[in-house]
């Protein structure tokens, strides 16, 4: 995520519009590398977040809540003793380099009203949070940095603050064109990474792509029509960073935030405006945290599923060989039978027995057990005979359900793949412990949350159509929740959710052609195939869809029904979803 310089001027210009002149009303550290401010300000309450974390530093309000330790650490409490109650007299931008620093009026130990700054570096691996006295001495900071660790710049306590070291760069407000000179060998867009302070590879790109210019090529490759429309494009940006006319965005992969900008960037397919900065970072973030702790969630069951699955088709495996293993079944008979029919030849002390085969006159050798004689031999391969029949006989029972359970865990592992909230993981865990593939941990406390709705759209035409989130889920919806006339719809063959159409008027015998066909692409999208293009989604009224006994969850039979073809689409869905009452 590219906090930059330019990042850096828009969170500041927002943060000073809101905070300056805020008190202190008490201070958290819920993670080792981040610290909340409380503040209170014009009648507002505010929380301020700066995070120390390299891969995700920053600073911007917040109303995300996390649980903070019972034990607040070191330098919590050191910040409580120094700042806590204490005044944000100014907030101060450092010529586009990545650091807030924020003074603060408060009193000390004698009651005297005295200045510090709290200084925030976003820095990469290197950010960091600390507090200087007025006389630029560091009294602590969250994170020490000695010789040890760097000769260049330490941060310890009782030392004198100094700036990180400063790079090869100017900012925009006195660049000048024929400073890429220095670096013209280099592509386009690392040469102005190179030159312009504050700048990332973001911004970079997106100027090249605005000047229609590949990024690729070096500085000296380029015309002079190339240069003026770069010219230009920097000057646009540099009017903007003047004028603070910012335009935040957050770029999406899907409906996974992949990053964000101050900057509204036009080279990405799906790119969602804010008119707050602090709203795109924190809403960028809440949503990245989301993402995170489910697929966290997801991966412990998916190891789960994967295993119980991997079980499955080695069970089939070996049901499926002991099914199809006829001639080895059958030879045992044969030599049963051709012992006992040779018995006049049968020598006591051979280990073999070479008879004539009267079914096709073959010549076969027999193995026998040597000192035993043919009854005893005949018997053994009768036994082997039976054995082996009761074991395919079995098998094929077996198999039936194998598959059956392979079914259930696939379609369980679809659901867990369609989650995008932890609670709906949670849900999928509660499934597989009810039906035994989790064990049950009698001493969790788990607080038991409240049940999600299924998902609900509403069809072109008024309908409601819902949605089942897991097994469990869709066997409440297709046997509580529906009504006997109303239409279930679910993906040919393929696990995915079931889908239920609402019927809004009960003498009516007939659902419109349009609203089944939305609701196809719904089950089509909310099936394990929605990439695969057009597939056949099953429809029947919910009357005629049973549930066998013993059967897991989600599982049903149905004969009665009707067949349509339909392609996930995932406008139509959105388009669908905005039309949803709550």
């Amino acid at each position: 995520m590219p906090f930059d310089g330019i990042a850096t001027k828009c969170i500041i210009t927002e943060l000073q519009e809101k905070l300056i002149g805020a008190r202190i009303q008490n201070i958290y550290m819920p993670e080792k590398d981040e610290v909340v401010l409380s503040l209170y300000n014009d009648k507002n309450n505010y929380k301020l977040v700066m995070s120390a974390n390299p891969s995700c530093s920053r600073i911007h309000l917040t109303t995300y809540k996390k649980e903070n330790p019972k034990t607040p650490p070191n330098f919590c409490m050191f910040l409580r003793k120094h700042i806590a109650s204490g005044r944000i007299l100014a907030i101060q931008f450092h010529n586009y380099e990545r650091l807030i620093d924020f003074i603060i009026e408060s009193r000390n130990e004698l009651r005297d009203m005295q200045q510090k700054r709290l200084i925030v570096e976003l820095t990469g691996r290197n950010c960091n949070v600390i507090v200087t006295n007025n006389n630029n001495i560091i009294l602590d900071s969250l994170k020490h940095i000695d010789e040890a660790i760097s000769s260049k710049r330490q941060i310890m306590p009782a030392r004198e603050y100094s700036l990180p070291p400063a790079q090869d760069k100017v900012p925009i407000d006195i660049f000048k064109m024929d400073m890429l000179l220095k670096h013209k060998t280099k592509k386009i867009a690392d040469a102005l990474l190179s030159t312009l302070k504050g700048f990332s590879p973001v911004i970079c790109r997106e100027i090249c792509e605005k000047a229609n210019i590949d990024s690729t090529h070096s500085f000296e490759q380029l015309s002079k029509a190339n240069i003026n429309e770069l010219k230009i494009q920097i000057n646009i940006i540099r009017d903007i960073l003047e004028n603070n006319n910012f335009s935040p965005c957050i770029i999406f992969d899907g409906n996974k935030p992949k990053d964000f900008y101050p900057i509204t960037l036009t080279t990405y397919k799906k790119v969602v405006k804010y008119n707050s900065f602090n709203d795109a970072l924190e809403d960028f973030y809440t949503i990245r945290d989301t993402y995170t702790r489910t697929a966290q969630k997801q991966g412990n069951i998916k190891r789960i599923l994967t295993k119980n699955i991997e079980r499955c088709q080695k069970k089939i495996m070996i049901h499926s060989k002991n099914i199809n293993n006829t001639d080895r079944i059958n030879k045992y008979k044969l030599f049963g039978e051709l012992i006992i029919a040779n018995i006049h030849n049968f020598d006591i002390l051979s280990d073999k027995m070479t008879v004539t085969n009267y079914y096709n006159n073959e010549i076969i050798q027999i193995p026998i057990e040597k000192g035993k004689d043919a009854s005893y031999n005949s018997k053994r391969y009768f036994k082997k005979y039976k054995r082996a029949k009761s074991a395919a006989a079995h098998s094929k029972e077996e198999l039936i359900k194998v598959k059956q359970e392979l079914s259930y865990l696939e379609s369980v592992m679809h659901n867990l793949f369609q989650c995008t909230l932890p609670e709906d993981v949670d849900t999928i865990k509660d499934e597989l412990t009810q039906t035994g593939y989790i064990k049950k941990n009698i001493k969790s406390k788990r607080k038991i949350e409240k049940k999600l709705a299924p998902i609900k759209y509403i069809s072109s035409e008024g309908y409601e159509i819902y949605v089942g989130r897991n097994n469990i889920e869709n066997d409440y919806l297709t046997f509580k929740f529906a009504n006997s006339r109303d239409l279930w719809l679910h993906a040919k063959g393929i696990p995915g959710s079931h889908v239920i159409i609402r019927k809004k008027d009960k003498t009516i015998d007939f659902f419109p052609d349009q609203t089944i066909t939305e609701a196809a692409i719904i089950a089509a999208y909310h099936s394990r195939a929605k990439l695969s293009g057009q597939i056949a989604i099953d429809y029947s009224e919910v009357k005629n869809i049973k549930k066998p006994n013993a059967s897991p969850p989600g599982f049903v039979n149905y004969f009665t029904y009707f067949s349509a073809y339909a392609t996930a689409n995932e406008d139509i869905i959105n388009k669908l979803k905005e039309k949803q009452t709550y």
